[in-house]
């Protein structure tokens, strides 16, 4: 998917993936450009069209994988 949002290139096809959550049936995914900017991809479901893609500023990269690993630890840590 590409998407231009004030003036910059978002493109999956070309960015590097970071990774991925499923939350309620959504997915979301997320990439760096090769410009150093990192985004979000939205997913509605498996096998719906209806993507999106939101810019995220560093930081919140940061936030949104950290937060993702830590609960990846905790799943991890309760399965036997």
């Amino acid at each position: 998917m590409r998407k231009t949002i004030k003036g910059h290139t978002y493109n999956t096809a070309t960015s590097q993936f970071i990774a991925v959550a499923t939350v309620e049936h959504v997915i979301t995914a997320l990439y760096r450009t090769k410009a150093g900017r990192y985004f979000l991809l939205h997913n509605g479901s498996l096998l719906a069209q209806d993507n999106d893609i939101e810019p995220i500023e560093p930081d919140e990269a940061l936030a949104w994988y950290n937060k993702l690993t830590t609960q990846e630890t905790k799943h991890d840590e309760q399965q036997p």
